[in-house]
């Protein structure tokens, strides 16, 4: 199934008429004439892009089973039963996140409810008039029907729904790809909530109230203190002291309080537990953190419509090596092209540098 992403500008042909998308106003479009008496017309989005006569011009189509394909990858690196149980619990709750997006005027998303799961609508019913509570419902009813084989599904209820619906919730709030993961079987991980666990807080060295990793540990309370400064100031720095050092320090401390240092394999385990995004940020720098950090592309969802009006921006670096005029090795060298959306292929600018590239270099290339 492939889905018509509509943009601002782009071109599409209705009913042997050539258009412009002018405005995008959920779930309305508004498309101008591109040609004759430049009329303009209002339509809901799912009538226009199932009408046989649509035809998207430069519109990329897209594939709407994109996150379910993420979704199976991640189902692989578990066993069968788990990830049968997992699939199952998904497709409980995926008309939720779906209705989610429509209430939030998504039009992929009011397509979507339509071609997947139209029959939670009654007859002539809108998916953005549908509630939570009533589309709850009729999932359960469905789900508590029996089969062709007579068996009916267990443990789907109301609340069953409800409790998969919040985990997943959770575990997307902390990392956007994590949600499927927290609907995967706990059974058998009960020592994760042993009430002797003791929760240690790493905060951000220079804005404590920025809380960067929490975790578990067994220790006693007196340790948290220690670990939690010794952590904070010294290993997350970018002195970059190694594991050892940051040991040597806590056991110091400990002998100075005079109590007895936690052990080595201890100390080795916790900091090999920090998020490597927080571990690589502060300990490495902004330039090496640069992949942990979003892409703005506030013109994506925009046609180009005069030349230069938007210009894609790349890098790589050459395989090859670079010599100065004395014969030392610089480096491998960078290049950085930039191309016109609307010539394409039409090459803007190009420049080399032997240091990777960043946004600063970019804005600050001469001109000519």
């Amino acid at each position: 199934m492939q889905f018509n992403e509509l943009k601002l500008n782009a071109d599409l042909m209705y009913f042997g008429r050539k258009y412009t998308v002018i405005t995008i106003d959920p779930p309305t479009v508004s498309l101008r004439r591109s040609e004759g008496d430049g009329e303009t017309i209002r339509i809901n989005f799912y009538e226009l892009v199932t009408n046989p006569s649509f035809r998207p011009g430069k519109i990329m189509l897209k594939s709407i089973e994109e996150q379910d394909n993420k979704y199976r990858s991640i189902l692989d690196a578990i066993d069968g039963n788990k990830r049968e149980q997992v699939s199952f619990r998904f497709n409980l709750i995926k008309p939720i996140l779906v209705l989610e997006r429509v209430k939030q005027h998504d039009l992929k998303a009011i397509y979507e409810f339509y071609e997947f799961y139209k029959e939670y609508l009654s007859e002539s019913q809108a998916p953005e008039d549908l509630t939570q509570e009533e589309l709850i419902e009729k999932i359960k009813d469905k789900y508590s029907k029996e089969d062709e084989d007579g068996i009916t599904p267990r443990g789907v209820s109301v609340r069953t729904i409800k409790r998969h619906l919040a985990k997943f919730r959770l575990a997307e709030a902390e990392m956007a790809t994590r949600g499927e993961e927290a609907l995967v079987s706990r059974a058998g991980e009960g020592h994760l909530y042993r009430t002797d666990n003791k929760l240690l807080e790493i905060c951000h060295p220079k804005k404590p109230d920025w809380v960067l990793d929490t975790f578990t540990i067994r220790l006693d309370e007196k340790y948290i203190p220690i670990l939690k400064n010794t952590i904070e100031k010294q290993y997350l720095n970018v002195k970059k002291p190694s594991k050892q050092a940051v040991f040597d320090s806590i056991e110091l401390q400990c002998i100075k309080l005079g109590i007895e240092p936690p052990k080595w394999i201890t100390i080795m385990k916790l900091l090999g537990r920090i998020k490597e995004s927080v571990e690589i940020r502060l300990r490495e720098g902004d330039r090496a953190a640069a992949k942990f950090d979003s892409v703005e592309r506030g013109y994506s969802n925009n046609e180009a419509m005069y030349p230069l009006h938007i210009v894609q921006i790349d890098h790589t670096q050459l395989d090859m090596d670079v010599l100065d005029e004395a014969g030392y090795e610089l480096g491998r060298p960078w290049i950085t092209l930039g191309i016109d959306v609307w010539t394409y292929p039409c090459q803007v600018d190009s420049f080399k540098k032997t240091k990777q590239p960043s946004g600063v270099d970019i804005v600050s290339v001469p001109d000519g």
